[in-house]
């Protein structure tokens, strides 16, 4: 019966996450015609095809619907912003350079069926910010690069508010300091999916807590194929963090190698809201603290949470799972073994399925 309604949960997830994400498989189409070039910065008030000739200083703000903007491999660099859509549907903006800009190097707000790729964001503060219920968005095969960000109230990378349907793709984050590198907040239908994490800096210039991935007031979403390798915090890091965040998954990921200079290192951690979790054949390995490491740490009330097939190892505490709740979470992992736990309570592992997944599959 625990089989047939583990198996139930995942099927329905991967189902519900396969029909919400699978609109952003589509690309917007090149147009044809000749494109109108941009030599300065500007407002670009018509639809068509638009090439950056050559480099600017500045913003370009576009402000009409169907618009396909080239870059050309040239750069758009300082002022406030580098790229400004406001409430625009059928928005292209590829292959070129966004570099040093105050504030965002493309936002993109109220916006429908976006994409932004083959972008290298360099020494900016938020490299790209998608907000205010945008829906339909696509960031792919782009680079973040020495962007810092050490305003709390910003505290990103890479932002996701309130918005739906968000594909993260293939993209490469390195050398960047911010609180998170990726955080989705209040949004639903966002994956991260085959991105690499690695040599960031997580903390403020404070040397506060961080994270590189962070999911906070979540439903739906999906963290697959990741590499987060090599990256660190002066304070507590963790790799991937799911805060009140529901019916999703972190499948296929690679957590190993990060630091945190003076705390506690996690891999993995969902807090005391997030449930109904599939966290499925990853491998979290040898994250180092300076006071403990622990490779998956589920706090209060953790529940219908499948834990399936991961490889969690070389840590202090390869799970910490803090007792809050009469309804388990569901451990299926290889050569789970009860020295491997950390109970922050009187509960024994009895509540607990420490079977091989080969022995139990999800059928």
């Amino acid at each position: 019966m625990k089989q047939n309604s583990l198996s139930y949960i995942y099927k329905i997830f991967s189902v519900t996450l396969f029909f919400a994400l699978s609109p952003l498989l589509k690309s917007n189409p090149i147009p044809s015609g000749s494109a109108i070039s941009i030599i300065a910065p500007t407002t670009i008030n018509q639809p068509g095809t638009f090439r950056l000739a050559q480099d600017i200083s500045g913003t370009v703000t576009i402000n009409a619907d169907q618009v396909f903007f080239d870059l050309n491999e040239k750069a758009i660099s300082g002022g406030g912003h580098g790229i400004i859509v406001d409430g625009q549907t059928d928005i292209t903006i590829r292959n070129g350079f966004v570099n040093n800009t105050t504030f965002e190097g493309i936002q993109l707000t109220n916006c429908t069926n976006a994409q932004i790729t083959n972008i290298d964001f360099i020494g900016n503060s938020t490299a790209v910010s998608i907000t205010k219920t945008s829906t339909g968005i696509t960031v792919k095969n782009c680079k973040f690069r020495n962007n810092v960000n050490n305003d709390e109230t910003t505290d990103t990378i890479l932002s996701v508010s309130n918005s739906s349907k968000v594909k993260i793709a293939n993209c490469t984050f390195e050398d960047n300091e911010s609180p998170h590198i990726v955080l989705v907040d209040n949004s639903q239908d966002v994956a991260c999916e085959k991105c690499t994490l690695v040599n960031n800096s997580a903390q403020t210039g404070m040397g506060s807590s961080g994270s590189v991935v962070t999911y906070n007031i979540c439903f739906n979403a999906i963290i697959d194929s990741c590499i987060v390798t090599d990256n660190f915090a002066q304070s507590q890091f963790t790799g991937i963090n799911f805060i009140d965040t529901q019916t999703s998954c972190i499948i296929n990921n690679i957590i190993k190698r990060n630091i945190s200079v003076a705390y506690v290192s996690i891999g993995i951690g969902l807090d005391p809201t997030s449930y109904c979790v599939v966290l499925r054949d990853n491998l979290v390995m040898s994250n180092r603290g300076g006071t403990s490491s622990v490779g998956m740490a589920f706090a209060t009330d953790p529940f219908n949470d499948i834990v399936l097939g991961n490889q969690v190892i070389d840590h202090n505490t390869n799970y910490s799972i803090t007792k809050g709740s009469t309804i388990p979470v569901a451990i299926l992992d290889f050569a789970a073994d009860p020295n491997f736990f950390e109970l922050n309570s009187t509960d024994t592992l009895s509540r607990y399925h420490n079977i091989s997944s080969k022995e139990m599959p999800l059928e």
